[in-house]
């Protein structure tokens, strides 16, 4: 089903039923296909889905707690959705697991400069 599911995404352009398929890898070897949760919220993500997007990495963090890019991209869409606090926290972990990982230190940087910017708003609105 894996190799089904990554065809449907990426050649076939059919996000829907690539989910399906990554969710029966999933069901048949959970261990095997854990990582597929992160295919799931990428295609989630890409769909504009942003809550099942964060559902999909936090099952893949539940099942991967070393995968420092599922700690990342479940960050990337808690920005997109304004939750940047929490974002900071995600991308922390992920520098804990990985401190010289460039992709994680940028998103963690921008996620600051975030961060202070809706402070100096919420204080101007004051």
């Amino acid at each position: 089903h894996y190799n089904l599911a990554y065809i449907m995404e990426s050649q076939l352009n059919d996000p829907d039923t690539a989910i399906e398929h990554y969710k029966l890898a999933i069901k048949y070897s959970p261990k095997k296909y854990a990582f597929a949760y992160k295919n799931i919220g990428k295609i989630y993500y890409e769909k504009g889905e942003l809550d099942k997007a964060i559902e999909a990495y936090k099952m893949a963090i539940e099942k991967l707690p070393k995968d420092t890019l599922a700690y990342n991209d479940l960050a990337v869409v808690l920005t997109e959705k304004g939750l940047i606090e929490e974002a900071v926290e995600e991308l922390k972990k992920a520098l804990k697991l990985e401190p010289t990982n460039e992709t994680v230190k940028r998103n963690l940087e921008k996620a600051y400069i975030l961060l202070r910017e809706k402070h100096k708003r919420e204080k101007k609105n004051e």
